[in-house]
């Protein structure tokens, strides 16, 4: 009895993250800027935050650990700290 509406509410919730890291990924790409205060401050790149950010939304239809990978590096370049030269 409770199988069901549990399943219904995490295919809902999956769907409204996948939703949200598109959403959030194409603006950072498109705009040079993620949202939010703190995400300002701590994404150093954000346009390559963006690119790994809609990839990992991407990642849920190919459910593939490398394509996975790839987008968590992608993300993790993003934060990592700039060197002026």
């Amino acid at each position: 009895m409770l199988f069901g509406p549990l399943l219904l509410g995490a295919v809902l919730a999956a769907l409204a993250l996948q939703v949200f890291l598109a959403t959030v990924g194409i603006r950072a790409i498109a705009l040079g800027r993620v949202p939010g205060k703190r995400l300002r401050r701590a994404v150093e790149r954000p346009r390559v935050w963006g690119a790994g950010a809609l990839s990992l939304a991407l990642t849920m239809y190919t459910h593939s650990p490398s394509h996975l990978a790839l987008s968590l590096g992608l993300v993790a370049i993003g934060y990592m700290v700039h060197e002026d030269r």
